[in-house]
């Protein structure tokens, strides 16, 4: 054993030995950052994300923010550093979110972090029926050395309809945050721009640049300018902000650049994207085509010396709306569903269509009275759920069309906000396609002022407003409200009276009348025809409204609802159930009656003609209803004739 000791050859193994040996160890002891120098994965602090809802609550924020940092750890490209740190550092800095773009870069350089995630959840909706849910996300990712956003995304998932759906609103809300995130994530690693470099300056200031459309960059996009500086005092490389450049003509490769902020670039400068929404690009791109289009068209009339023009239209013709509430069963909450016609020649060349809803008959379709935009070539209905307030940023409807023997782009991106439906308000729809363009782009004045950058409801069109229809008719007026809530008797109860039982219930905001349907104990889901059916029921202002309906069959089991409707909409609720176009239906409740009380002999029964006859009268609100008597032969093809 001293022999191993003192030779120089085993000692050498035997460290080789050990240190092969504590390798593993002293790896997973190393922190996140040492552990990715060498693979140069960023870190990134994932910071607590905005309500844009106004309602989430702290702890569904808690959860997209978590499933926000986990897509970014799945993806493999990031660290995101862990709570506890992030938490102990905004405490120790007095930081409260949300946080500036200044406090941002403080916070990540206290983390030692490359990246700060920031992220709104602008809207987050589950339907308590189908088990659907919505929800939208914005993120956006803030390089702390060069203190801008270099990358961003919008994300707006709806999840698919749970079969056998039990309530559980917490389980589909997860999913629906779980895929928003992984999807905004995707979309931001997809469109992140490499750096590029100043190529050359010229004397009237025009920059050229590297990067192209191959790198994802658009007319209108804007560049941050940096420079490397070698300071003396911490000896080391520093990168200064010089500017920024914004592209105004661009080829697969390289592009062409102005100075739009700081000082004029030099050769060799370094380049990063900064990350904007798609529709502020977009609107410097077409404010220049269509800056190009009214130069042509004024030196056209200044050379023929003509006033005006007139080509024809330059849109195609509408459709044709109509619209009316939808109930899939008994107690839903309805949709107001809208009918879409369109000729077959229209239909061949659309693409997408824009929805719009008001609350006025004269209402015109532009961007704030958006509620949706669908891409699609032929649409014949659309459900107007009522869903939470959904905000939806930048959705882009893109379309290639033939012109002059090519291939031509074109795209419609909006963005706007479907509100909730408000009980008891009346609104009115229109709808407009988008088409392919039925003249030369850029001839066509637009039909709005389009000169301002808008970063609320917005509608951006490439080429120009010629690839939108004429809008359609305006449908309705549609009044949304939801089913009347049942209150006496309570479901199930038993012993009711046989000679009257008062149905009460609580009135909908926005109906008007009102009549109770009572079926026979075979009939649950109250599909065939009522057994027994009061008078119409005028909403007299009251908080409960009631009808008294006579005679029952004693010791019997009955179901019954209460049915509702506007009668001023043109088109009454349609229920999906039965293909009924008259009411919209409560939820179905039970009663069973008290037994028969003893009667009078036959002989009276039958001189009081309440025996033998061919109906019998039933007392119902302020009027009566004759049903036919039940012998045996009314359970046959008599009652469907009923």
């Amino acid at each position: 054993m001293q022999q191993l000791r003192r030779n120089t050859v085993s000692r050498a193994i035997s460290y080789i030995l050990v240190t092969v040996m504590l390798a593993p160890q002293s790896f997973f002891l190393m922190p996140a950052q040492a552990q990715t120098a060498g693979q140069n994965v960023p870190a990134v602090a994932v910071v607590p994300f905005q309500d844009g809802t106004g309602r989430a609550g702290t702890a569904l924020m808690r959860e997209a923010t978590a499933a926000a940092a986990l897509a970014l750890e799945d993806s493999k490209e990031y660290v995101v550093i862990s709570t506890t740190d992030l938490e102990r550092e905004l405490a120790a800095l007095r930081l409260t979110p949300p946080l500036s773009t200044a406090e941002q870069a403080r916070l990540g350089q206290r983390l030692h972090a490359d990246k700060v995630l920031v992220g709104t959840l602008s809207s987050l909706a589950v339907d308590a029926k189908s088990g659907r849910a919505r929800a939208s996300l914005h993120l956006m990712l803030l390089d702390v050395g060069i203190g801008e956003y270099l990358d961003g995304a919008n994300s707006s998932i709806e999840t698919k309809t749970v079969p056998g759906f039990t309530g559980d609103v917490a389980a589909v809300t997860h999913e629906a945050l779980r895929a928003a995130a992984e999807d905004a994530v995707g979309k931001m690693l997809s469109s992140t721009v490499r750096r590029g470099t100043v190529q050359l300056v010229d004397d009237q200031g025009t920059v050229n640049i590297n990067l192209g459309t191959d790198d994802g960059l658009l007319v209108g996009s804007e560049l941050l300018v940096m420079r490397p500086t070698w300071q003396p005092d911490v000896e080391q490389v520093i990168m200064r902000r010089i500017g920024i450049i914004r592209l105004t003509d661009i080829e697969s490769d390289m592009a062409v650049a102005r100075t739009v902020e700081g000082a004029a670039p030099s050769t060799g400068d370094r380049l990063y994207r900064i990350y904007k929404p798609v529709s502020a690009q977009q609107a410097v791109a077409r404010e220049k085509k269509i800056k190009s289009g009214v130069q042509l068209v004024a030196a056209a009339l200044l050379l023929l010396g003509l006033v005006a023009v007139a080509t024809g239209p330059t849109t195609a013709s509408g459709s044709n709306v109509k619209c009316g509430l939808v109930q899939r069963t008994p107690g839903d909450d309805p949709s107001v569903r809208l009918t879409i016609s369109t000729n077959s020649t229209s239909k061949a060349k659309t693409h997408g269509w824009l929805i719009f809803r008001a609350m006025s008959a004269g209402f015109s379709c532009i961007a704030a009275n958006l509620v949706e935009a669908i891409k699609a070539t032929n649409l014949t209905s659309w459900d107007d759920e009522p869903f939470e307030t959904r905000v939806v940023e930048d959705y882009e409807i893109t379309f290639t069309y033939p012109e002059d023997d090519d291939e031509t782009d074109g795209s419609v991106t909006v963005s706007y906000n479907d509100e909730a439906l408000e009980e008891g308000t009346a609104y009115y729809y229109r709808v407009q396609r988008v088409i392919e363009p039925l003249t030369d782009p850029g001839y066509n004045p637009p039909a709005a002022d389009t000169s301002q950058e808008l970063t609320e409801p917005d509608i951006e069109t490439d080429p120009d407003d010629s690839i939108l229809s004429e809008p359609s008719n305006t449908g309705g007026p549609v009044t949304f409200f939801t089913s009347p809530i049942l209150s006496t008797p309570a479901n199930g109860s038993s012993s009711q009276p046989t000679d009257k039982v008062t149905f009460a219930w609580k009135p909908s905001e926005g109906a008007n009348e009102y009549r109770v349907q009572v079926f026979g104990s075979d009939d649950a889901s109250g599909v065939g025809t009522p057994l027994y059916q009061s008078t119409l029921v005028r909403d007299t202002g009251s908080t409960i409204l009631s009808a008294d309906i006579k005679d029952f069959e004693g010791t019997t089991t009955y179901w019954w609802r209460v049915g509702a409707h506007q009668s001023s909409d043109p088109i009454m609720p349609l229920s999906l159930l039965t293909g009924v176009r008259q009411w919209l239906y409560s939820s179905m409740r039970s009663f069973t009656t008290a037994e028969t009380p003893p009667t009078e002999p036959d002989a009276v029964r039958t001189t009081n003609g309440a025996k033998g006859s061919g109906a019998t009268t039933k007392s119902s609100g302020s009027g009566t209803i004759k049903v036919p008597s039940r012998h045996p032969s009314w359970w046959g093809s008599d009652r469907r004739k009923r």
